[in-house]
């Protein structure tokens, strides 16, 4: 009746039986014959698993206790797991017994080993950190190599020394139209050399950056600025109309009073020396997927954690050419600005006409020697023939499920490492990583997770999983952001106390993964 498709690699309606041998045992009699049953072992399970309960009774009758025999595929299971398996249920009852009346959600399947495991072995990140602000730990690279190149678009350069210089005017004059400590300054120009000024001199100014697309959706931009209330926006003479209208001061760095303003403020020091690892340092907005975009308010100390992780995992060198070509509305834009600038290596901006040209894209990352890149999948899938001489050592990928055909194809096109990145907007760029390595099915593990970052797998009552079981992953620790802007409802949901550490939280990512 059922007719279930059929397959000769598993059995059609169920692939697990539990079974309970508690009828009398019949007894085979022949004429002038003692008969003796034996057990016949074919050397082949049945099913998946097949798990046979056997009463035994003693020579009067009594209860002898329960035999239990289990068989399994092979191919499917290994001799441990399937011991863990059965370790787990004897747990099972014992708590079942010895609290009956217990009610079942309570009833705990993880091993002591295994809550060690998923709570502090694998959790074990902590490593101290530099807790100085991003700003002083760039002017350390810039006194190191002054005159090496910091960022490049095409022909056009700034040294460590100009960068700096130019961001300590700006940020002088941003302290001038009212920008300062837990404030935010909306950063609003085309992609350019201009874009890395900005975005250190708001630091520099001691506030959070905003940093916008220009090429968004008027109605997405509008709502931002509205939703951050920034101080001040810095503009151009290309989107200077973008602020029109709204009560908002501006810094046009293309007006002709402007760059005398800026030219006239000191170029060696910007006006604030120093900012507690807690201020905050970007507001970044959620891409609105799944609703009204939210802003992300994130902190210093869960930023310069992010980089100096980064730095030491997968480091750069003064040689070094990242490319720039992430829209600033990512988070993950800020490993493409500022884990060059505290290794002394260079910014290459792609020019913004080359983000919706591939081909383009490679071809003038090959021309200015890139050495490191970073993509989403799909954008991967797009590259897999290179440009012949290219210098792309490294790649990133990020933003999506990478998947092991994928990666397979990539490594071999590029010859280059890959690592997969791992990060909610909520979370500071990326809290889990892992190296992809050839022979891999499937989807390539998001990694571990980064320094003082814990990742938690827990089910529906914030209990931890076993591994191998597929739960919700939460992200506690130093790069967790402050919450989100004007939404403490929605902030108080997301972020949550966590069980396992003092007067911590965690996210909830809504992301379900298991433990492998």
């Amino acid at each position: 009746v059922l007719n279930p498709q059929r397959s000769t690699a598993h059995h059609p309606l169920f692939q697990v039986a539990l079974v309970l041998q508690n009828t009398p045992p019949g007894e085979f009699r022949l004429p002038g014959l003692r008969v003796t049953p034996e057990s016949l072992q074919t050397g082949t399970s049945r099913f998946d698993m097949l798990l046979s309960l056997e009463e035994r009774h003693d020579r009067n009758g009594r209860p002898a206790g329960i035999r239990a025999d289990v068989e399994f595929a092979a191919d499917l299971y290994d001799e441990e797991t399937v011991r863990r398996l059965l370790t787990r249920w004897e747990l099972l009852f014992d708590q079942v017994l010895s609290e009956p009346q217990s009610p079942l959600h309570r009833l705990d399947v993880l091993l002591p080993d295994e809550r060690l495991s998923v709570l502090q072995e694998w959790n074990d990140t902590g490593r101290d950190v530099r807790e100085e602000s991003l700003v002083t730990l760039v002017e350390e690279q810039v006194r190191r190599t002054p005159d090496a190149t910091a960022v490049r678009l095409g022909e056009s350069t700034l040294t460590y020394r100009e960068l700096d210089a130019r961001a300590n005017r700006l940020a002088h004059e941003l302290v001038a139209h009212g920008a300062g400590a837990e404030r935010v300054v909306a950063v609003m120009l085309p992609r350019s050399l201009e874009t890395v000024v900005a975005m250190l001199a708001v630091l520099k100014a001691g506030s959070a950056y905003l940093t916008l697309d220009p090429s968004d959706p008027p109605e997405r931009l509008s709502f931002a600025l509205t939703d951050a209330a920034p101080v001040v926006a810095v503009v151009g003479e290309s989107t200077r109309l973008l602020c029109a209208g709204m009560e908002l001061a501006v810094v046009d760095i293309d007006a002709p009073e402007t760059r005398s303003a800026i030219a006239a403020h000191d170029a060696t020091a910007g006006p604030v020396r120093f900012s507690h690892p807690s201020a905050p340092v970007y507001v970044i907005y959620t891409s609105g997927s799944t609703g009204r975009p939210k802003g992300v308010l994130v902190e210093n100390r869960g930023l310069t954690n992010n980089l100096q992780w980064m730095q030491d995992a997968y480091p750069l060198h003064p040689g070094d050419v990242l490319l720039f070509r992430t829209s600033v509305r990512f988070d993950s834009v800020g490993l493409e600005i500022w884990l060059p600038l505290l290794a002394g290596a260079t910014i290459c901006v792609a020019p913004a006409e080359l983000l919706r040209d591939p081909e383009g894209l490679v071809t003038y990352a090959a021309r200015w020697g890139v050495t490191v890149a970073q993509f989403p999948p799909s954008l991967l899938a797009t590259l897999l023939t290179p440009p012949a001489g290219h210098t792309v050592s490294r790649l990133w990928s990020s933003g999506e499920e990478l998947t092991a055909e994928l990666a397979a194809q990539v490594s071999a096109t590029w010859g280059a490492e890959l690592f997969n990145l791992y990060g909610p907007t909520e979370t500071t760029i990326q809290v889990a990583a892992s190296t992809w390595r050839p022979g891999g099915h499937g989807s390539v593990p998001i990694g571990r997770p980064t320094w003082n970052t814990r990742l938690h797998v827990l089910d529906e009552r914030l209990r931890p999983v076993p591994p191998g079981v597929l739960g919700e992953l939460y992200v506690s620790g130093v790069q967790v952001s402050r919450g989100y802007i004007g939404r403490a409802a929605l902030t108080g949901e997301r972020f949550v106390a966590c069980p396992f550490g003092v007067g911590e939280r965690m996210y909830r990512t809504g992301d379900l993964v298991r433990w492998r």
